[in-house]
C-alpha cells in the first residue's frame, strides 16, 4: 500500500499479539487476523477495535464498534480524504461491506450486516473468541 500520512498498520500491536501467541501457546494468526480493515483502490488500513458489540440498529442486525486512539485518528484520516468513494470493510481477508463514505468518520462506526449470526460471528472474531472459519457461512468469499 501507498505510504499516507495517517495511514498506519500497527506493526507494534502484531508483535505484541506474536509474543502474547508463545506465551500462551495459540497461533498467532488468530490473533493477527482479528482487525478491521478498511480499504479503497489507494489505502489499506488496519484498525484495533477497543470495543465491540453485536445490536439491532433501527431493526438491523449491526456491529456497533469504538477504534483505539491511533486507529481513531488514522481512520478520520482515511474518511476526510475519501468522501463520495467507496470503502471496503473486511474481516480475515473476507470482505464483509462495501460503503459510500458520505463524510469524516471518528473512531467509531455502525456496520450493517445481513444477519444477526453474521454480527455475532463478527464480534467474537475481533473479540478473539472465534476463529476466521466461523465467518464463512456468513460470507461469500
Amino acid at each position: 500500500p501507498p505510504d499516507l500520512p495517517g495511514i498506519f498498520l500497527p506493526k507494534r500491536m502484531i508483535s505484541i499479539a506474536a509474543a502474547c501467541c508463545l506465551l500462551l501457546g495459540l497461533p498467532s494468526a488468530v490473533l493477527s487476523q482479528t482487525n478491521l480493515v478498511f480499504r479503497t483502490d489507494e489505502a489499506h488500513l488496519e484498525v484495533i477495535a477497543e470495543k465491540i458489540e453485536s445490536i439491532f440498529m433501527h431493526g438491523r442486525p449491526s456491529v456497533q464498534f469504538e477504534l483505539d486512539a491511533l486507529s481513531s485518528t488514522a481512520f478520520s484520516n482515511l474518511t476526510a480524504g475519501i468522501v463520495g468513494e467507496t470503502l471496503t470493510i473486511s474481516l480475515c481477508n473476507r470482505p464483509l461491506l462495501e460503503v459510500i463514505v458520505r463524510e469524516r468518520l471518528d473512531g467509531r462506526g455502525i456496520l450493517n450486516l445481513p444477519t444477526i449470526e453474521a454480527a455475532i460471528a463478527v464480534t467474537h472474531v475481533v473479540e478473539g473468541k472465534a476463529d476466521c472459519a466461523s465467518l464463512a457461512e456468513h460470507f461469500d468469499e
